[in-house]
């Protein structure tokens, strides 16, 4: 999420939702057309994925091969959103495998994340290969691994090929079960992922699960964890979704060591959302923080310049970002950073954030946050282009029809309705929200009504 390029107000260079720590890969956003609906099936566009402004030819099929990789076949099919395998993994080795070409469309470790997570939910054995050929350092790096062990564990599964730098592995699930689970990058990788990828397995457990989650809590290209906790969690709390999620210490890079945990209660079945009216905004709050040897005076220029930056346009808005100092011993290592949370009337919540970096003067990191804001303000919509792939999944496995407006489909959303489309019988459609001018879209999906098999 975090942008470390000026970002212009007309999104020329705007990011496609969260990639994973390290990474510098960015495709640009892609925008289409003034049409009326769009079939998720039908919004790719051969070769490589989409990418640039334009939504380009449509008619593709999903279930195509993508960039020469290993094509996708055909799923399991289920019914009433049941699983069709409730029992342990031997009936699951002995089921189809869906093969999944892992360098498809946005071709990182999204893929990764939201195809293991369906796997162990809906019991279908899964074989990825070109794990993250889109990026330059392709295969597993520490954190996608962790997070495929973490799922590994909560079901009880087989999982092969889970090592550092492997392009294929192979997972059989077992029955989802609640516990007390720890994950543990080793790097600075982002917790906020390690949670991305276990989270929806969590809601189909008996009962209460505990998670403790070690790596970055701050990283670059990844959702920072005050993202998670004051953006994410407060919408999955629409679906159903129960979780509370405390930092008991923060980590940055390159040293990471941060710690969350995270309980969760689990669900007999996730609702359907309709986030399309935006109401009027309440409120900005914010969070302007240093950690380490980084001086208290850079957090509050951060704090100052965000707040400037908003007030030229919400000047009627209560805007209060907070400069913090990190207490030094619940912090690992030094870090500087700034998130901004606008909270509308009707419960929506869009935000904007950005780390320090060398280089950069602190003035200019809070702009980029407060721009970001203002970007995704200026569509007129409930869900930033952060936030819209990460509800892809609620959105599938929820029982009904889900809506959310947002702004221009990122490449990250478009691959996350690939994979889940591909392993559920979800539909997802694109529909232009009126005045076309404003560049937002409504998506639409018709939710499998997956069930809790332990309830």
């Amino acid at each position: 999420m975090e942008n470390h390029n000026r970002l212009s107000k007309n999104n020329a260079a705007m990011f496609n939702g969260f990639e994973e720590s390290g990474m510098h890969s960015r495709a640009t956003s892609v925008k289409q057309p003034a049409q009326t609906t769009t079939n998720v099936s039908q919004f790719c566009q051969s070769g490589s994925g989409l990418a640039g402004n334009s939504m380009g030819s449509l008619g593709c099929d999903l279930s195509r091969n993508f960039g020469g990789g290993m094509a996708v076949a055909p799923v399991m099919s289920f019914t009433n959103g049941y699983n069709k395998w409730t029992t342990n993994s031997d009936e699951a080795e002995s089921a189809e495998v869906t093969e999944i070409d892992g360098g498809v469309m946005e071709g990182g470790g999204q893929i990764l994340r939201i195809a293991v997570a369906l796997c162990s939910i809906l019991h279908k054995p899964i074989s990825i290969s070109r794990i993250r050929a889109n990026r330059t350092n392709p295969g597993l790096r520490p954190q996608h691994m962790t997070g495929m062990q973490l799922v590994r564990d909560i079901c009880s599964g087989q999982l092969t090929g889970d090592q550092v730098g492997a392009q294929h592995v192979t997972f059989i699930p077992g029955m989802v079960q609640g516990g007390t689970f720890l994950a543990d990058t080793g790097t600075a990788g982002a917790v906020s992922l390690l949670l991305q990828v276990a989270l929806p397995c969590l809601m189909f457990t008996p009962g209460t699960s505990h998670l403790t989650l070690r790596g970055g809590t701050n990283a670059e290209m990844a959702p920072q964890v005050d993202y998670t906790t004051n953006v994410l969690r407060p919408i999955l709390e629409a679906f159903g979704v129960k979780m509370d999620c405390k930092i008991s210490m923060r980590g940055y890079f390159p040293r990471g060591g941060g710690e969350i945990t995270v309980q969760t209660s689990p669900v007999r079945q996730l609702r359907a959302v309709d986030l399309t009216n935006f109401g009027t905004i309440k409120r900005i709050t914010g969070r302007a923080f240093v950690a380490g040897v980084i001086p208290f005076k850079i957090a509050q220029q951060m704090a100052k310049s965000a707040t400037s930056v908003l007030w030229r346009t919400y000047r009627e808005v209560p805007i209060n970002i907070q400069a913090i100092q990190e207490p030094k011993n619940a912090v690992i290592g030094n870090g500087t950073g700034i998130i901004v949370v606008a909270e509308t009337t009707t419960g929506c919540r869009l935000a904007g954030s950005s780390l320090g970096r060398k280089g950069i003067q602190a003035e200019q990191v809070g702009a980029d946050a407060a721009e970001m804001l203002l970007r995704n303000l200026s569509f007129g919509c409930c869900v930033d282009e952060y936030l819209q792939d990460q509800l892809i999944i609620f959105m599938a496995l929820a029982a009904g029809r889900s809506r959310m407006k947002t702004g221009p489909i990122t490449l990250h959303t478009q691959t996350a309705m690939h994979i889940a489309q591909m392993m559920t019988s979800a539909q997802f459609s694109v529909v232009q929200a009126s005045p076309p001018s404003t560049e937002s879209y409504i998506i639409e999906c018709e939710g499998v009504g997956h069930r809790n098999p332990h309830f």
